[in-house]
């Protein structure tokens, strides 16, 4: 007889500690993404190393563009997005003086090429920026405190994401098992 057995637990690491951020209101709009372009970066490495490629791509979209989230897909054990297939780290940015639109960058490992997905506002996982100047755990040091806190956490990593709350930098990777 089989059995399927879950756990969720949500563990949350502390990237580095902030003074507490106004909020930004956010603006739902019903816009779809808006188009799809390729750029000439890296594809390959930790969310730190491919986050300075974002952050110029985003510089160019709009020169106010602050990211506001970033998330690994299947991350490797060393935290980068090695682990096939479609290991992906997924950066977010808005223009706080343009609340229509904001812009994700896709950087799959096995892929030669990072894409851009320019998105509707209400549409972003995250509006509010990342203190990214307090960044202090990259993802490779973020999935090794995690596995040594809870072995539970499967390799690749599914899902892993910088996010602000509560005024604070985290890094969010959730861990569970499945049995029989």
């Amino acid at each position: 007889m089989n059995k399927l057995a879950g756990i969720f637990a949500l563990l949350t690491l502390t990237a580095c500690t902030t003074q507490p951020m106004a909020p930004m209101s956010s603006l739902n709009t019903g816009l779809q993404a808006r188009s799809i372009a390729r750029t000439d970066t890296p594809t390959l490495g930790t969310a730190k190393a491919l986050f300075e490629f974002a952050q110029q791509q985003a510089l160019t979209w709009s020169p106010n563009a602050v990211v506001t989230h970033i998330e690994g897909r299947n991350i490797s054990a060393t935290g980068r997005n090695e682990a096939a297939p479609n290991a992906t780290w997924v950066f977010t940015f808005v223009d706080p003086n343009n609340r229509n639109q904001g812009v994700r960058f896709f950087y799959r490992g096995d892929s030669p090429e990072a894409r851009r997905l320019t998105v509707a506002f209400g549409s972003l996982p995250a509006t509010e920026p990342l203190e990214e100047r307090a960044w202090g755990y990259d993802s490779n040091k973020a999935v090794t405190a995690a596995r040594r806190l809870n072995a539970e956490i499967p390799t690749p990593v599914p899902m892993m994401e910088l996010v602000m709350e509560q005024g604070y930098l985290l890094w969010k990777i959730p861990a569970g098992i499945t049995g029989t």
